[in-house]
C-alpha cells in the first residue's frame, strides 16, 4: 500500500524573502523545515510532502515569493527502478526473438522460371517437408539442388540461404526443336457464334459471306487461293466482322429457399505467426462469416484475426420478381459483360425479358455486339 502513498517523501523549496522572516512564519505554522541553506535573501530547504499544501498557503498569506524545485519519494524511486527493469527485460526478449528469427527460413524465393510451373519446384520441397517457416539448420541445400535438377526442363539450379529466405535460382533448358508441323498454314476461324456482317480477304480464300451464321471454331478464311482449279498455299490474312448474340436463361420456381440469419453469433480470435494459413470452423452447421485482420507491430510478423460466425437457416419463401429478380439480373448482366467483353472493343447492348410459365419465372438475358470475330 505504501507504493500508492506519494506523501512519504520530501519536496525542496526556495524562497525569495528575508530568511529569518520566512523561517519564523513556517515554524509558527507548525511546519517542520529541514536542510536549511541561506544566501542573501534566498532560503533553500526541504519539507515533508504532507506539509506542502500548508507551506504554500503560508507563502501566499505572507506574500513570500517561492519556487518548488523537486519532489522525491519512495514511490517515484521505485517507479524509476521498475521502468529500468522493464526496459532491460524488453531488450532481452527482443534479443531472444531476433536470434530465433535469424535461425528461421520464413520465405521461399524461386527465380528464373518461365516455362516450368513453380508448383513443380514447390512439390519437390514439400516432399522433403521444406516449408515456411522452418529451421535453416534442418536444410540440406545440396540434396535439394539434386532433386530440383531432376525436374523436366531444369538445366541447372542453385540453392542457398539469404538472410531468412531460401533462394532457388533456376536455369531452364533451351527449348526443344519445334517440328515443321506447327508451321503449317492455318485457316482463320471464328472466335464467337455470330452472324457475319463484313469480310475483307487480303490473302487466301473467303469461306463465308455477309449474313452467314457461323459457330465458334468455324473456318472463315482458308490458307490458299485457287487458279485454274489448282490450290496454291498461302497465308490466310483478312478481317471479319460479326454480330455476336449471346443468350443466358435463368429459371426460378414460385417458391425459393433462401438462407436467413437466425440472430445467433459466435466469435473466434486467432493469432497467426510467420504467415501461417488461417483455418477455423464454427459450431454452427450452417453459417455466414465475416473476417477482420489486424497486424500487431512486433519483431516477428503477427496477425490478430477475428472471425464472426452468423448462424443461418434455410427458409422457404415466394419468389418476388421485384425484390429478388432485379438483384439477380443485375449480377448476371455484370458477369456476362465481364466474360464477353474481355477482347471486344465495341460497346455492347444488354437487355432482358421476363415471363412466367405455369409455376416458373423465366428470365432471358441477351448480349449483342458487332465486333471483329477473328
Amino acid at each position: 500500500m505504501y507504493l500508492e502513498n506519494k506523501k512519504t517523501g520530501t519536496s525542496n523549496y526556495t524562497t525569495m524573502s528575508a530568511p529569518v522572516f520566512t523561517l519564523n512564519s513556517l515554524i509558527a505554522s507548525g511546519i517542520n523545515v529541514k536542510n536549511l541553506v541561506s544566501k542573501d535573501n534566498l532560503l533553500n530547504f526541504n519539507v515533508n510532502n504532507s506539509d506542502c499544501n500548508a507551506l504554500e498557503s503560508v507563502m501566499k498569506a505572507k506574500n513570500i515569493e517561492y519556487e518548488k524545485n523537486k519532489e522525491t519519494s519512495l514511490y517515484t524511486t521505485i517507479k524509476k527502478v521498475l521502468s529500468k527493469i522493464g526496459i532491460s527485460v524488453g531488450l532481452s526478449v527482443a534479443t531472444i526473438l531476433l536470434i530465433l528469427y535469424s535461425a528461421l527460413i520464413t520465405k521461399i524465393e524461386i527465380n528464373g522460371v518461365k516455362s516450368i510451373p513453380s508448383e513443380n519446384i514447390m512439390s519437390v520441397l514439400e516432399s522433403k517437408n521444406v516449408k515456411s517457416p522452418t529451421l535453416a539448420s534442418k536444410l540440406d541445400f545440396g540434396s535439394l539442388r539434386l532433386l530440383i535438377l531432376e525436374i523436366d526442363g531444369v538445366g541447372d539450379a542453385t540453392v542457398f540461404r539469404d538472410g531468412t529466405s531460401l533462394v532457388i535460382n533456376i536455369q531452364e533448358e533451351l527449348p526443344k526443336h519445334i517440328s515443321n508441323e506447327s508451321h503449317k498454314l492455318q485457316e482463320i476461324k471464328a472466335k464467337y457464334d455470330c452472324i457475319i456482317t463484313d469480310i475483307s480477304v487480303f490473302s487466301g480464300t473467303g469461306l463465308v459471306g455477309i449474313g452467314d451464321a457461323v459457330k465458334k471454331g468455324d473456318g472463315l478464311i482458308a490458307p490458299y487461293s485457287t487458279e485454274n482449279g489448282v490450290q496454291i498455299p498461302m497465308r490466310a490474312v483478312g478481317r471479319v466482322q460479326g454480330r455476336i448474340l449471346h443468350k443466358t436463361e435463368l429459371v426460378f420456381d414460385e417458391i425459393i429457399i433462401k438462407s436467413t440469419r437466425t440472430g445467433k453469433t459466435e466469435t473466434k480470435t486467432t493469432l497467426l505467426f510467420f504467415n501461417q494459413k488461417h483455418s477455423i470452423g464454427s459450431s454452427f452447421s450452417q453459417y455466414e462469416s465475416e473476417v477482420t485482420k489486424k497486424v500487431i507491430p512486433m519483431v516477428l510478423p503477427v496477425q490478430l484475426i477475428t472471425t464472426v460466425f452468423y448462424e443461418t437457416e434455410n427458409v422457404e419463401m415466394p419468389f418476388d420478381l421485384d425484390r429478388d429478380g432485379e438483384k439477380i439480373i443485375s449480377r448476371e448482366k455484370e458477369r456476362i459483360f465481364n466474360a464477353m467483353t474481355a477482347n471486344i472493343e465495341a460497346e455492347p447492348k444488354i437487355w432482358h425479358v421476363t415471363k412466367k410459365v405455369d409455376k416458373l419465372f423465366i428470365i432471358s438475358i441477351y448480349y449483342e455486339v458487332e465486333n471483329e470475330i477473328t
